[in-house]
């Protein structure tokens, strides 16, 4: 389609800091078995930053700008921008007003008017 392809740092996945690469069981003993990863995840409430990842609100601004960014500089065109689930999950939270109770799967298709 002789189209360019721009890699942008700010829709990268959540950084997950020690938590990375584990499973939400594995998740939930590493916190002492106190805290529900999954729940916190699902419902935009984690905050990773003490593990040395990312809390929710670091992720809302950093997709925020990346969106203001784009809208000033292909305002007059249509995008399409490829994401991790994490990256998905915000974008419906913040332009559908809903949150996502599943992971999405990979190669699907969402339409955003942000």
């Amino acid at each position: 389609m002789n189209t360019p392809v721009i890699a942008r740092e700010e829709i990268i996945e959540r950084d997950y800091g020690d938590l990375s690469g584990k499973t939400w069981e594995e998740m939930f003993k590493f916190g002492g078995g106190k805290i529900d990863f999954k729940k916190k995840d699902f419902e935009l409430e984690y905050d990773y930053r003490p593990y040395g990842g990312e809390c929710a609100e670091d992720v809302k601004m950093r997709f925020l700008r990346f969106i203001k960014e784009l809208k000033k500089d292909y305002s007059d065109k249509k995008v399409l921008i490829v994401a991790h689930g994490g990256i998905l999950k915000m974008a419906h939270f913040l332009f559908l007003e809903e949150k996502v109770k599943h992971t999405p799967k990979n190669a699907s298709i969402y339409e955003f008017d942000a």
